[in-house]
């Protein structure tokens, strides 16, 4: 039975209606094959049915169907929070062993010219290094 379906692509912003007999979602498929890549979902509007598989059977009669990207860039995209923090811990080891080099090093060996909120702070990162045994 052939029916009207209108396929609308949100990252093309176009839409193509078409006259078709299909009756799976692989069928269709093939036919809108020029709007499609990998990463794109087709959903049917009418029912908000995400089509997946190749065998998925089509509504009956008129429809019609949204392409979208699979994967948004609204931050949708899963996060490795451990690895996150890891990196941030390195970073903040990293700037702690050059502040410490710099202590050890004398550039801030003379307190005269610091203000008192460096100076504590000298004063803190010294007591860590002997803490630290470094």
């Amino acid at each position: 039975m052939a029916r009207k379906i209108v396929v609308f692509s949100t990252k093309t912003n176009t839409s193509q209606t078409l006259i078709s007999t299909s009756s799976t979602w692989g069928e269709l498929r093939a036919e809108i094959s020029s709007l499609l890549n990998e990463d794109m979902v087709a959903t049917i509007v009418e029912t908000r049915n995400q089509l997946v598989s190749m065998e998925a059977i089509l509504p009956e009669g008129e429809f019609k169907l949204v392409l979208t990207p699979a994967k948004t860039k609204s931050g949708s995209e899963s996060i490795d929070v451990a690895s996150v923090i890891a990196r941030l811990k390195e970073k903040f080891d990293e700037a702690f062993e050059d502040i410490l080099n710099e202590i050890e090093d004398g550039e801030h060996s003379s307190t005269s010219n610091l203000s008192s909120s460096d100076s504590s702070l000298a004063a803190e990162a010294a007591k860590i290094k002997r803490e630290l045994g470094l």
